[in-house]
């Protein structure tokens, strides 16, 4: 429920052959901004992670991504394929040392659980131990996925008539 969320678009900027498609491309949220700044005609804010998936809308083959990453729903971490996902629990979000623990704990229970969405798409049945290279390709992804937030670009606005309007709104 919260890694198979359907997207609906709508209204003018829209255009009428996108309606009542259905694709089967994995996508991230973190994609939502720069694909309705592409629709809009605008530019997405400089630093915003992500790619717009406009082209993969009009139908164009892409070179998406094969897995893609989860983190915060339900106060855990995942890497998802069209066939697999692992997910990292049991360690807060917050923790300074998340990522080496990441990298780090052991590949079992009660940290990590491994689920193949062919035969099991609700994923109830933990599969990780009879399919423990997969787990481990994908811990690898996840290791490289965190690691890379830690490099973003964003930053506080340089503008203190900014900054303080967005401390009023509960930012920073």
């Amino acid at each position: 429920s919260t890694t198979r969320v359907p997207l609906l678009l709508g209204g003018g900027a829209v255009p009428p052959g996108w309606g009542g498609t259905r694709r089967k491309e994995l996508v991230q949220a973190v994609d939502l901004l720069p694909t309705l700044a592409e629709v809009a005609g605008l530019s997405a804010p400089a630093g915003t992670r992500g790619h717009s998936w406009v082209s993969l809308l009009q139908g164009e083959p892409g070179s998406r991504s094969e897995t893609v990453f989860q983190q915060g729903v339900l106060g855990h971490s995942s890497a998802r394929t069209s066939t697999h996902r692992l997910v990292f629990q049991g360690v807060s979000l917050t923790d300074e040392d998340y990522g080496e623990r990441l990298a780090s704990e052991p590949l079992k229970a009660p940290f990590f659980r491994l689920f193949d969405l062919r035969s099991d798409p609700r994923e109830q049945l933990d599969v990780l131990d009879q399919q423990l290279e997969i787990a481990t390709d994908l811990r690898l992804e996840m290791v490289g996925w965190y690691a890379s937030l830690a490099s973003s670009t964003a930053t506080r606005p340089k503008s203190a008539h900014a900054l303080r309007r967005l401390q009023l709104r509960g930012y920073w």
